[in-house]
C-alpha cells in the first residue's frame, strides 16, 4: 500500500503543478467554476464540492513563486486534467492535516497506556488530554485555514471607516480613501461578474458571435484603462490619480511574492496586495474577497511600521472597537446601553471597568473589547504563540468580564460611573451577567480555541466570543433586548452541548429552530447549512440577491398571534423584577406546547366571561418524562383576587410536580388583556410536610383543572374537523365542476 504523503510533500507537489506551462488558465477556470454562484441558490450551494477562496489563494500564491508566469494556451482536455489533479491534491492536503491530528491523538493516548487506560481517567485528566489533542498545532492549522471567512466582503468595506475613525488624519497621508476604495472594489467585482456571465452564457456575447472567444482568464485579467472606465461609471468623482494611488497600495508583481511563502500559515502576497500586475498596466484579480479584506486589514499593518504612531494606533483601535460595540448596543438596549463604565465603591475605589454594557431587566450583558488578531506564526501552528495570541485577544477580555460579573453579583455595594463622571442608576438590581468578548477582526476557529485554551473555574460561565462582523449580524437579527440576551444565555449555557463551525451556523439554527439543549442526546452538531440560510437571507436584506424561496426561509414559520400579545403585554405592562427570567422561561417552552397553552387560555377566558365566575387551569411541562416546569392561568374580578389565586396555584402545583420553575399568569374577567398579574416561582424544589398536606388538600378540593400535554394533544385531534368541512368554497365549486365534466364525458361515450 502506498505510504500517504506528508503535508510538506503535497505542498511541494502543488508548487510544481502551479509552475507548469499555462497553469494561469487552470487557476482561472477553477475560480470561474467555484467562486461564483447564483444568488438565488445561496442556501443550497454545496461548498464542500468546491475549492475554497483560501485554497485558491494558496494556489495563486504558489504560482507566483514560479515567476515569470506562463500563459500558454492549453487545450480543453489538458485544462480539465490539471483541474482534476489540483482538486485531488488539495483534498489530499486537507486529509494530511486531519491525519496529523489523529497522529497527535494516538501518541498522547499511547503515552497514557492506550484507550482502556483513558477510560479510567478522572474528568480532570480527560480534560487535560482533550486540550492537548485539540490544542495541538496540527489541529489548529486545519481549524484556522479551513475555517469560513467570518465576514462578507461588503461588511469589510462598511466597517473599515468605522474601525479607523480616530486615525483619519494618519490614513489620509497614505492616499487611502475608504469611500473611493469601496467604489473601486465594487466596480472591479461587477466587471468580473459581467465577464463571468458572458463566459457562462456565450450566446449572449457579441464578440463571440463575431468569431471571437471569451476565456476563463478574461474574467480576471483587466487593463488599467478598462478598470478606469468601469470605475468612472460607478463613481465619476474618482480620478486617474485616485486609481493610481489605489493600485500603488494594493497591487504587486509576481516577483514580489515572499520567498518564504510555502503554504497555510505563511505570509502570502495575494492576501495583502491582491491585484497582481502581470504585465504593464494589466492586472490579474482572481479572488475579489481578498481585496475587500485587504482594504480593512492593511491600514493596521501600515501603522505598525510607524513606530512613532504605534501607541496611538493601538489606543484608537481600542476606542473604535468600543464605540462600534456601543452603537450596536444602543440599537438593541436603547437608553440601557452604556460604555466606558467604572464600577466604584464609595468615591475613590474602582472595583472594575466595563467597556460596554447592556441591561434588560435584571440581566446585564458585559462586553469587553480587544483589538488583538491572530499572528502569522500562530496560523503556522506554533502552539505557544497560538496560546499567547488567544490570551491577549479572548482570555484577557474574559478575565475582565469575570471580574465585572463577580462584582455585579457580589454582596459588596457599588455604583456605576460613566465616562463623564455621572452616576448611572438602574431601575433594579443585576441578578445575572453574561460575558461577550468582542474582537475587531475575525478570529479564526474561535469556537474551537475557546474549548481548548480558555482558562476558567468550573462554576464560572462560558463567554461568547464574536467579531464586530458577528455582532453586526446579531444586532440585525436580534434587535429586541430580550431576544439578544436570551440568545447569549443559550450560547453560554449550552457551550459544549451544541457545536458548530462558526457563529453564523449557531445563529441560523437559533432563528430557524431555536437554540435549545439536545433532546436525549449529550451533544448536537449544527451543520453549516444553517449558516447558508443566513447567507441567503442577509444578502437579500442587503439588496445583493433576490428573496430566498419559502423552503429556504431563515426564520421559523411558526407563529402565534395570541402568544405574541401575551409576551408583548408582559414586556410593557409588568414591572415584576423577575420579568427577564419570565420571558426567558416562556422562550424555552416548545411551540407546540405554547399553542396548546394559548388554546386553553382562550377557552378559560371565554368560560369566565360567559358565566362571570373565576376559572383556572394548570399544566406541568415535561422533559424526558420528568417535569421541568409548569404553567397556571387564572381569571378573577380583582387584582388582589388574582394575586391570591396565583400565589396558591404556583406554590401548590410547583411542589406537587417537583418542578423548579412554575409560571402563573392572571387576567381580569371581561378585560381584553391576557395578563393583569404574574407570579414566577423559581426556587429549587424541596420536600416539606406542610406542602405534602397542602398538595393532598388541593387534589381533593381544587375547583380548577389540571391539564396534561398528552390530553391536550388528544383533545385537539378530536376537535380537528374533517378536511371536507373546511374546504374553501372555491375548491368545492372546482371539484363540483370537475365531477360534472367527467359525467358529461361518460354520457357522450354511452351515446
Amino acid at each position: 500500500m502506498k505510504e500517504p504523503r506528508s503535508s510538506e510533500e503535497i505542498l511541494k507537489a502543488l508548487e510544481d503543478l502551479a509552475s507548469t506551462p499555462g497553469y494561469m488558465h487552470v487557476l482561472s477556470e477553477i475560480a470561474s467554476r467555484d467562486l461564483f454562484f447564483d444568488g438565488r441558490e445561496a442556501a443550497t450551494v454545496n461548498w464542500r464540492e468546491r475549492i475554497t477562496y483560501q485554497e485558491l489563494s494558496l494556489m495563486v500564491g504558489l504560482a507566483l513563486k514560479s515567476a515569470p508566469l506562463s500563459y500558454d494556451e492549453l487545450p480543453e482536455d489538458k485544462i480539465e486534467e490539471a483541474i482534476k489533479v489540483t482538486r485531488s491534491a488539495l483534498e489530499e492536503l486537507h486529509m494530511s492535516y486531519t491525519a496529523k491530528y489523529f497522529e497527535t491523538m494516538s501518541a498522547i493516548y499511547k503515552a497514557d497506556g492506550g484507550l482502556e487506560a483513558a477510560q479510567e481517567m478522572s474528568d480532570e485528566e480527560k480534560d487535560k488530554r482533550f486540550r492537548q489533542i485539540f490544542g495541538s498545532g496540527s489541529s489548529m492549522v486545519e481549524a484556522t485555514f479551513y475555517d469560513d471567512s467570518g465576514s462578507y466582503d461588503f461588511q469589510y468595506l462598511e466597517m473599515a471607516p468605522r474601525l479607523y475613525q480616530f486615525d483619519s488624519t494618519w490614513i489620509a497621508k497614505t492616499g487611502l480613501d475608504f469611500n473611493k476604495a469601496k467604489s473601486i472594489y465594487e466596480a472591479i467585482k461587477r466587471l468580473s461578474e459581467v465577464m463571468h456571465h458572458g463566459h457562462s452564457h456565450p450566446e449572449l456575447v457579441d464578440v463571440i458571435h463575431k468569431g471571437g472567444t471569451l476565456r476563463a482568464i478574461d474574467q480576471f485579467v483587466f487593463s488599467k484603462e478598462l478598470l478606469l472606465k468601469t470605475v468612472a461609471q460607478k463613481d465619476a468623482t474618482i480620478t486617474v490619480d485616485d486609481l493610481e494611488k489605489f493600485f500603488y497600495l494594493f497591487s504587486a508583481k509576481p516577483e514580489d511574492q515572499y520567498s518564504d511563502f510555502s503554504g497555510p500559515g505563511t505570509l502570502n502576497i495575494v492576501n495583502i496586495k491582491p491585484l497582481i500586475e502581470i504585465a504593464d498596466d494589466a492586472y490579474f484579480i482572481p479572488v475579489n474577497f481578498n481585496l475587500a479584506e485587504a482594504i480593512y486589514q492593511s491600514p493596521a499593518y501600515w501603522m505598525r511600521q510607524d513606530t512613532a504612531y504605534l501607541e496611538t494606533a493601538a489606543k484608537n483601535r481600542g476606542m473604535a472597537n468600543e464605540q462600534i460595540t456601543y452603537e450596536y448596543f444602543q440599537g438593541i438596549f436603547g437608553n440601557m446601553a452604556f460604555k466606558t463604565i467604572k464600577v466604584m465603591k464609595g468615591k475613590k475605589t474602582t472595583l472594575t471597568d466595563i467597556d460596554v454594557m447592556g441591561v434588560v431587566g435584571s440581566v446585564a450583558i458585559v462586553a469587553q473589547n480587544k483589538g488583538k488578531r491572530m499572528t502569522i506564526d500562530a496560523l503556522k501552528g506554533n502552539e505557544e504563540i497560538l496560546k499567547n495570541d488567544f490570551k491577549q485577544a479572548i482570555q484577557a477580555a474574559y478575565n475582565q468580564g469575570i471580574q465585572s460579573r463577580e462584582v455585579l453579583l457580589g454582596d459588596e455595594e457599588y455604583k456605576f460611573i460613566d465616562e463623564d463622571g455621572n452616576e448611572i442608576k438602574l431601575p433594579q438590581g443585576i441578578e445575572e451577567v453574561y460575558i461577550l468578548c468582542v474582537t475587531a477582526d475575525v478570529y479564526p476557529a474561535a469556537l474551537h480555541q475557546l474549548d481548548v485554551y480558555l482558562e476558567k473555574e468550573e462554576h464560572q460561565p462560558w463567554p461568547v466570543h464574536v467579531s464586530l462582523f458577528d455582532l453586526d449580524m446579531l444586532a440585525l437579527y436580534l434587535p429586541d433586548p430580550y431576544e439578544f440576551a436570551f440568545y447569549l444565555k443559550q450560547r453560554s449555557e449550552l457551550h459544549g452541548k451544541v457545536r458548530a463551525s462558526g457563529e453564523m451556523a449557531l445563529l441560523g439554527y437559533h432563528l430557524n429552530r431555536g437554540l435549545f439543549k439536545p433532546d436525549r442526546a449529550d451533544m448536537i452538531m449544527i451543520d453549516q447549512d444553517y449558516a447558508q440560510l443566513i447567507d441567503a437571507d442577509y444578502m437579500y436584506r442587503k439588496g445583493r440577491v433576490g428573496k430566498p424561496p419559502k423552503k429556504h426561509a431563515l426564520k421559523s414559520t411558526w407563529s402565534n398571534v395570541r402568544y405574541d400579545q401575551l409576551v408583548g403585554e408582559l414586556k410593557t405592562n409588568i414591572s415584576d423584577p423577575k420579568l427577564t427570567d419570565i420571558i426567558f422561561y416562556l422562550k424555552t417552552i416548545p411551540p407546540h406546547i405554547i399553542d396548546g397553552i394559548i388554546q386553553v387560555i382562550d377557552r378559560t377566558r371565554l368560560k369566565a366571561q360567559k358565566d362571570g365566575l373565576p376559572h383556572n387551569f394548570s399544566m406541568p411541562i415535561y422533559d424526558e418524562e420528568s417535569p421541568w416546569g409548569g404553567f397556571s392561568y387564572a381569571t378573577g374580578h380583582s387584582l388582589s383576587e388574582l394575586r391570591s389565586k396565583l400565589s396558591y396555584l404556583v406554590r401548590v402545583n410547583k411542589y406537587k410536580h417537583k418542578a423548579d420553575r412554575w409560571l402563573g399568569i392572571g387576567a381580569l374577567i371581561g378585560q381584553p388583556q391576557l395578563t393583569n398579574a404574574v407570579l414566577f416561582g423559581w426556587e429549587p424544589w424541596e420536600r416539606s410536610e406542610e406542602m405534602d398536606e397542602l398538595a393532598k388538600h388541593h387534589d381533593a378540593k381544587s375547583k380548577g383543572y389540571e391539564l396534561s400535554l398528552k390530553a391536550l394533544q388528544r383533545e385537539r385531534r378530536q376537535q380537528k374537523p374533517p378536511k371536507d368541512s373546511v374546504q374553501p368554497a372555491k375548491k368545492k365549486a372546482k371539484a363540483k365542476r370537475k365531477a360534472q365534466k367527467k359525467a358529461r364525458r361518460l354520457n357522450r361515450k354511452k351515446r
